[in-house]
């Protein structure tokens, strides 16, 4: 069934997610004079955090998903490269963040949706969204 592709194309961008953020600290705290924590310890918490939001943009993309699969729409790769763009800007956008960080948006958001498409379809170039 499409919808356990689907799902286990969520659980790669969430897994990238992560591992992008729990980059971004490592870099952050070569900065600092003494680290605030473990480092372990702060990719488990990283972990369970984005576990929220992964669980809210699953359940968008289900949703998007089913609209599109009842109407048997054809999707290329592009889609979902360029929803996962979107999407993180506007997340970005929303708090605040000024523009080196929505063009950083852009990157990260296209990082989501080709672990997305990789995981989800493999390497086909498009697909055919059924309910089946």
């Amino acid at each position: 069934m499409q919808i356990f592709s689907v799902l286990r194309g969520c659980v790669a961008a969430y897994i990238v997610g992560v591992l992008f953020n729990w980059a971004g600290y490592l870099i952050d705290i070569r900065h600092r004079p003494r680290p605030a924590g473990d480092i372990w310890t702060d990719l488990v918490f990283m972990a369970v955090m984005g576990g929220g939001l992964a669980l809210i943009a699953t359940i968008l993309v289900l949703a998007l998903w089913f609209v599109l699969a009842r109407r048997g729409a054809t999707v290329s790769y592009r889609d979902a490269l360029t929803t996962g763009a979107a999407g993180t800007v506007l997340v970005f956008w929303s708090v605040g963040n000024l523009l080196p960080w929505l063009l950083v948006g852009v990157l990260l958001g296209a990082a989501f949706g080709a672990a997305f498409w990789l995981t989800a379809f493999g390497r086909r170039r498009e697909v055919t969204l059924s309910l089946t």
